[in-house]
């Protein structure tokens, strides 16, 4: 599920595919052909927890193994994973994601339930910090205001703000291939490639080999 960020970032110069971040200038870098996995601060939201380096926790823990107590209930992510959601449910608990399909169903669930801490967490970029990415996903997910620029290069990025459905289309080792479907009629196809990660077992790699709004 890879799902804007500063206009220094190497996404502005690579693609404006939405990969689930942002930064200072956040629809710099996310337009209209940017790709889902990648943009924090912290998010605002009461009603999901976040997890201390990335989603769904109310600890507040900065530990390298926290303890997560998912917010999210068995139907919830049946909703949009169906019987994969056991993938999604480990990583709420804390687990590393067992395969990029696993972290990238996670990433998705955190843009539905507007998690910018998990998805900033989650993805690598050398050139933001963490609280950067995050900052700029919460513009994203619509947890802060757009200034006039963003809202002038926003393009397709905004139908993030409201997605629908989840769906992948193929997956590997190191990939994932998905579509997510917005409550505004657009659809993301995106395929990104993911890295192995001591903490989270995957992490998305930050560079997606193409993503298209249609």
């Amino acid at each position: 599920m890879a799902l804007a960020r500063n206009a220094d970032s190497r996404r502005s110069r690579k693609r404006s595919c939405l990969c689930f971040v942002l930064g200072v200038s956040t629809l710099w870098t996310l337009s209209a052909t940017q790709a889902f996995v990648t943009p924090g601060v912290q998010s605002r939201l009461t009603s999901v927890p976040l997890r201390a380096a990335g989603g769904f926790d109310d600890t507040g823990s900065s530990k390298t193994e926290p303890k997560v107590k998912a917010a999210l209930s068995q139907e919830q992510l049946e909703m949009d994973h169906g019987d994969k959601w056991q993938m999604v449910d480990d990583i709420l608990k804390g687990k590393r994601a067992a395969s990029p399909e696993a972290m990238m169903r996670a990433r998705f669930t955190a843009l539905r339930f507007k998690d910018p801490q998990f998805l900033a967490s989650t993805e690598k970029d050398d050139s933001l910090s963490i609280k950067k990415r995050a900052e700029a996903w919460s513009v994203t997910l619509g947890l802060e205001e757009r200034s006039w620029w963003d809202k002038l290069f926003a393009g397709d990025i905004q139908s993030l703000e409201n997605p629908d459905s989840f769906e992948v289309i193929s997956s590997g080792e190191d990939f994932v291939e998905f579509k997510i479907r917005c409550k505004d009629g657009k659809t993301l196809t995106e395929k990104s490639p993911f890295i192995k990660d001591r903490k989270w077992g995957y992490v998305f790699s930050g560079d997606s080999e193409f993503a298209e709004w249609s």
